[in-house]
């Protein structure tokens, strides 16, 4: 009988060991991405994201015009001079760069007329190489630079081109992640359907490409 007892005992204080060890991890291992998750997003941002840049560029005009070239003097960041682009109305001009000068050819309308200048720190081609004839270009006027962040075409390609250990190693991240674009890149396992997964969500648009997306990171 005492024998059974010491059995009985020492089983049932494996088991609480066990159980105390394997409840202990599991909750410190839930706690530990609760505090990292933000943190892993972030590292994934900003492996796939790039600076982007808006500047407002204002002309007032004395009368309507039709097919009219205008200039604005500028200094750009490095590397973001090739992605300019001139938008009316969200509708790309024709455009040309050189030196420190960027052309573009517009109509206009009466009074204030509003364009934007945006670029990116990406790596293509000129974008402003259109042949215009720059006869009495009028002057217009660049505002104040703003920024934000881009998702570039480039970096997605880059990533894809990485095994899924070697992209977690290069951000120093050792929990399971996956990347989705509403555009349809997706990198990275599918999460199982049992598991506590954190999911980050975030606007943005293609630098390349002025796509806008929607970007999912999956942590878990």
């Amino acid at each position: 009988m005492n024998f059974d007892w010491i059995v009985a005992i020492v089983t049932f204080l494996v088991f609480t060991v066990f159980s105390f060890n394997y409840y202990t991890g599991f909750f410190v291992y839930q706690a530990d991405l609760e505090m990292v998750a933000g943190s892993i997003n972030q590292r994934v941002l900003d492996t796939i994201m790039v600076d982007d840049y808006f500047v407002p560029v204002y002309y007032n005009a004395s009368m309507t015009e039709n097919d009219r070239v205008l200039y604005a003097d500028f200094l750009w960041p490095e590397g973001t001079e090739e992605s300019t682009k001139i938008l009316l109305n969200d509708i790309e001009q024709p455009c040309f760069i050189s030196g420190d000068t960027i052309y573009w050819q517009s109509d206009l309308v009466y009074g204030d007329n509003k364009f934007e200048m945006v670029y990116s720190n990406v790596s293509v081609p000129m974008n402003c190489d259109d042949p215009l004839v720059l006869d009495s270009p009028l002057q217009a006027k660049p505002w104040s630079i703003e920024k934000s962040r881009a998702a570039s075409q480039g970096k997605l390609a880059a990533i894809s081109a990485m095994s899924y250990d070697d992209y977690r190693s290069s951000i120093s991240v050792s929990r399971d992640i996956r990347i989705e674009l509403s555009s349809g890149f997706s990198y990275g396992p599918e999460p199982a359907a049992n598991i506590d997964v954190y999911v980050f969500e975030s606007k943005t648009r293609i630098a390349e490409t002025d796509e806008d997306i929607e970007v999912k990171v999956f942590v878990w």
